[in-house]
């Protein structure tokens, strides 16, 4: 998949509308009292922005054009916008509109290899999995095979170095595990363990400093250290 968006011309990301898109006409962000924000609101909460496969499929497209309804946004203006809201708006959109889509549409923008506006944010493997431990998977191992093809600071998938090896035969446990024993050896903290959560019941088949990234009860405990 990693190389099916890197070498496309141009990818075609395809939401579905559930109300006709508006054309407001002018290059920034609407009042708040505008009925505007129910348009932007219902672009942002598309479930393709909580999906873990296309973080992969926007972030190393060349070039990205966005099909959503009869419109067609270039991919750069989406992330903007993104942007923009989380700069200015965030706190009272969320309120109103519960538009949480805005963070992961601004996080895939930012770590996006197209020549955009800034360099791609690089993080280390672990933080894009902190980071995307929200999204949705139908398979739990795809919550971390699902980003071994973005780049990272202690991965390089142009040249053939995945942060583990991806292997369906294994079971969601073991999956996590050998992620957890590699992130413990590769990172020289262990902000790892501030992801671990396992609610008022722990399963007796995994260890106690495993992550279950399957399950999301709370924000981790601790932030991450700031990737150079």
């Amino acid at each position: 998949m990693r190389m099916i968006y890197k070498h496309a011309t141009q990818v075609l990301p395809t939401y579905h509308s559930g109300t006709d898109p508006s054309r407001p006409g002018h290059g920034c962000l609407p009042p708040l009292d505008s009925p505007l924000w129910n348009t932007v609101a219902c672009l942002f909460n598309n479930a393709w922005f909580y999906r873990v496969w296309c973080i992969q499929e926007i972030a190393l497209a060349s070039s990205a054009l966005v099909i959503w309804g009869d419109c067609e946004i270039v991919w750069r203006w989406v992330g903007i916008a993104a942007g923009s809201i989380q700069a200015n708006y965030y706190q009272v959109i969320l309120k109103h509109f519960g538009m949480s889509g805005v963070s992961n549409a601004y996080l895939m923008y930012r770590i996006s290899q197209a020549e955009l506006d800034m360099r791609p944010l690089m993080l280390s493997f672990s933080h894009l999995v902190a980071m995307t431990r929200h999204f949705q998977a139908t398979d739990p191992r795809d919550r971390i095979f699902g980003l071994l093809g973005l780049p990272a600071t202690d991965s390089d998938p142009d040249n053939g170095q995945l942060f583990v090896e991806p292997d369906y035969s294994l079971p969601p446990q073991t999956v996590y595990r050998d992620y957890a024993h590699k992130a413990l050896r590769s990172d020289t903290s262990l902000t790892l363990l501030s992801s671990v959560q396992h609610g008022f019941s722990l399963t007796s088949s995994c260890g106690t400093w495993i992550p279950q990234l399957d399950r999301d009860y709370t924000r981790s405990l601790a932030s991450f250290k700031r990737d150079p």
